[in-house]
């Protein structure tokens, strides 16, 4: 919806609803309006996730509605296929859909290459250096840097690797990412376009993604557990890497 705001020029949910019902016969606005944008500012509104259900199945009460913005907005319907919404939904990716998503975001972040350095997102990661057990050899594992005001992209970014080592089954990487997806989703100078999704995408994150099924529990919780508390001890001694790390400005905390 912010997007379809910005294209139209419109400063408010409701200044776009009065300029969706423009040319209506029958309707009054602002007696008559259908409020799905105060809705959409507001989040979680089954009316909006229907419209983008892979079943098909289409909220007639609103499609009207839908059509119209992105009749105003045309580009405003390429959200609607950005990789951020498969990765949120919680069903399995495998490994040729998780190549197909890092693919289109590897085009979407290649159109940026236009922009000045400074705008680009952030490619530094933290290295977390950890021997799981004694019977592991020491290894390196990468998580994505969040810089001063992360976005909908480095959101993507996140959520791009934690289903990663979600697929790949790595206990110890899939929690290292989720705790950085979640310090994305709850950033206190999250960009607009991750902001307008705060508190609910982080609330969204433990529900789906906060909970794994360990094999065998009755023998293998335990120690499972104590490879999540070593990724997360190892963390505290993380070491920041790549580009700008150590220029006047950077974050060394994000």
């Amino acid at each position: 919806m912010n997007d379809v705001m910005e294209a139209t020029g419109t400063p408010s949910p409701y200044a776009l609803e009065e300029l969706l019902m423009k040319g209506l016969p029958g309707l009054v606005f602002p007696a008559d309006r259908p409020k799905l944008c105060d809705r959409m500012a507001s989040l979680g509104q089954p009316a909006v996730s229907k419209q983008i259900a892979p079943s098909g199945k289409k909220d007639l009460r609103t499609k009207r509605w839908f059509d119209r913005m992105v009749a105003l907005a045309p580009s405003s319907s390429q959200l609607l296929t950005l990789p951020i919404w498969r990765l949120l939904d919680p069903r399995p990716i495998d490994h040729v859909e998780w190549h197909a998503l890092a693919h289109v975001l590897g085009k979407i972040h290649l159109e940026q290459l236009g922009e000045p350095l400074t705008a680009m997102p952030p490619t530094a990661a933290w290295m977390i250096t950890m021997q799981a057990s004694a019977v592991e050899d020491e290894c390196e594992y990468f998580v994505n840097y969040l810089g001063h005001q992360p976005d909908r992209a480095v959101m993507t970014t996140m959520l791009l690797q934690l289903r990663r080592w979600e697929a790949l089954g790595n206990l110890i990487g899939y929690d290292l990412s989720l705790q950085q997806a979640l310090r994305t989703a709850s950033h206190p100078t999250a960009a607009l376009d991750l902001a307008v999704l705060q508190p609910r995408i982080e609330e969204y994150i433990v529900q789906c993604f906060g909970a794994v099924r360990v094999p065998y529990p009755e023998l293998n919780l335990e120690a499972q557990g104590e490879r999540i508390a070593g990724g997360r001890s190892a963390w505290e001694k993380r070491v920041l890497v790549g580009r700008g790390v150590g220029h006047p400005g950077f974050d060394a905390a994000a």
